[in-house]
């Protein structure tokens, strides 16, 4: 199942190099690669826990305690948490409690370090890459929430 969902940077965050969680091992974390066997793999309390996020409205706090969830799983890796707790300060004029579009926030990060970058910031480099592993992260989680709300049937293999 393909799910068309419209991402300002999907072409860019594809490839992120070597997946790494120095907490927890996953097979198919959802942080890393997200296809339709990752999707329907998942237990089922993983399922029912991201159904009760939507991304484009979400606080720093709830962003925060969900990647220490996700992180303690295997799912996301050790710069996504990062990214996703260290949002919690990273907005201007918001409380941790105000709802914020995640993703459009992880993807203006991406273009600003982008935009520093061609203009010969290039001691940016790892905070490219690190911005973009968060946004690739993010971007799979809203696939991944969308397609389990989308009809996709799960089954409790417990």
């Amino acid at each position: 199942m393909q799910i068309g969902l419209n991402y300002l940077f999907a072409s860019q965050v594809q490839d992120i190099g070597p997946f790494r969680n120095s907490h927890v091992q996953n097979a198919s974390p959802i942080g890393n690669q997200l296809d339709d066997a990752a999707i329907t793999d998942k237990p089922a309390d993983l399922i029912q826990l991201l159904s009760k996020y939507d991304l484009r409205q979400i606080t720093p706090r709830q962003l925060a305690e969900l990647g220490g969830e996700l992180y303690k799983r295997g799912e996301i890796s050790d710069n996504a948490v990062g990214a996703m707790i260290g949002m919690l300060g990273d907005i201007d004029g918001t409380t941790p409690d105000k709802p914020v579009d995640a993703i459009q926030h992880f993807e203006k990060m991406l273009s600003v370090v982008s935009e520093a970058i061609n203009d010969g910031e290039q001691e940016l480099a790892f905070a490219k890459n690190y911005r973009n592993e968060a946004l690739h992260t993010i971007y799979n989680l809203d696939r991944f929430i969308h397609s389990s709300s989308k009809g996709i049937t799960f089954h409790d293999m417990t």
